[in-house]
């Protein structure tokens, strides 16, 4: 990693203390509750997993009676909402039974070892020591917030690992995102073009073991409750109408809605970013890309799809960025695009902050360089594996 990456990645770290410095203005104000700085994502899980443990369906996925429980155990956090399948239950509910500031320590340790581990066989020799991957900007923000970020970046990264030697264990553990399957968007098309049946199949029986799963363990009242109250709550997060976590928005339509745009703007926008995506990953297959820069397109494209997602979800997409960044073998042009995705989770919050939301465009950056380094590498690797 030369001295310039360096200076790039710590300053992309630096970047949260404008977000932290921000918060602390805003609760100087009165804006925004004291609570809200850092971990509210771990409050949404702990709060969730103490209701999921008394079988409180209805105030689990009721908005407000959700917000008056999480204020009376932990703190106001302001609105807040719990958006997660029954399936997710079981990741959950272990750190609740644990007093909140030890589960939150729990709960970052835990998912950060099991990232790393992941991260480990895709891990640039450039960029030094996999541990370091704890500090990429996605990751400072996920650990900041306390999200699932690591455990769904690092299902991702171990999926494909294991695919070429081990179709039938990669698709078990595709499986495991039937706990937030939207991220897992585009795994089925990558399989699809790889023809790898075996995988596509144990992903299939995967997804419906961990559904069955959640059903044995609780019940069908709480899908009752997901699907008729969680989903509207999801797609409205859409259309934030200037709340924070706006900022953190990966999603086209989004930034559009936040610039005053209309919805015929918005989603067109966010349909134009998903045909890129799908299309950059499908002609990288078709010209025959290693699995490894397939993978890693693909997990970024997928913030191109989505129409929800927020930055510190990055972290799979981070690595590929960063490894693009320090490729000795990649164009100039694409290290730099490497370099702006690899800070897009904190440099695109900061430019959302000053009124320009530009995230999205720099995700998109970020997968037309994958996309051309990957077509460059095309046939001077085997077409499996990870290097």
């Amino acid at each position: 990693m030369t001295a310039r990456q360096r200076q790039i990645w710590i300053a992309g770290c630096a970047l949260l203390m404008a977000v932290v410095l921000f918060q602390l203005a805003q609760i100087a104000r009165g804006a925004i509750p004291a609570a809200s700085l850092g971990h509210r994502d771990f409050a949404n899980l702990w709060t969730g997993g103490r209701l999921i443990v008394e079988g409180d369906w209805a105030r689990l996925y009721d908005p407000a009676a959700f917000t008056a429980q999480q204020a009376q155990w932990i703190g106001s956090f302001g609105h807040r909402v719990f958006s997660y399948p029954p399936t997710a239950f079981m990741l959950i509910v272990p750190y609740a039974l644990l007093p909140y500031g030890i589960a939150f320590a729990a709960w970052v340790t835990a998912t950060g070892l099991f990232f790393v581990a992941a991260a480990r066989p895709w891990w640039p020799r450039e960029a030094g020591s996999p541990w370091l991957a704890l500090l990429m900007p996605a990751a400072l923000f996920n650990a900041w917030l306390g999200h699932f970020a690591f455990v769904f970046g690092g299902l991702w990264l171990l999926a494909f690992s294991l695919l070429p030697r081990r179709p039938v264990i990669a698709g078990l553990t595709i499986g495991l995102f039937a706990m937030k399957p939207q991220l897992a968007v585009l795994i089925p098309l990558v399989l699809l073009l790889r023809r790898d049946w075996r995988a596509i199949a144990a992903a299939a029986v995967g997804t419906g073991c961990v559904v069955l799963i959640s059903v044995a363990l609780y019940g069908t009242a709480p899908w009752a409750e997901f699907l008729t109250r969680a989903a509207g709550t999801q797609a409205a997060f859409i259309n934030a109408h200037g709340a924070s976590f706006a900022r953190l928005s990966t999603s086209a339509a989004t930034a559009i809605f936040e610039l005053g745009g209309s919805a015929t703007l918005a989603f067109g926008a966010q349909a134009l970013l998903a045909l890129l995506g799908v299309g950059l990953v499908v002609e990288a297959a078709r010209r025959r890309a290693g699995l490894d820069q397939l993978a890693l397109l693909a997990a970024t494209a997928t913030f191109l799809v989505l129409p929800y997602a927020l930055s510190y979800d990055l972290t799979a997409a981070s690595v590929g960025g960063l490894g693009l960044m320090v490729d000795p073998a990649a164009r100039r042009t694409d290290r730099a695009l490497g370099a702006i995705g690899f800070v897009a989770p904190q440099v695109g919050v900061v430019a959302a902050l000053i009124g320009a939301p530009i995230m999205s465009l720099m995700l998109a950056g970020l997968a037309i360089g994958q996309f051309r380094s990957a077509i460059d590498r095309a046939g001077s690797l085997p077409p499996d594996g990870v290097k």
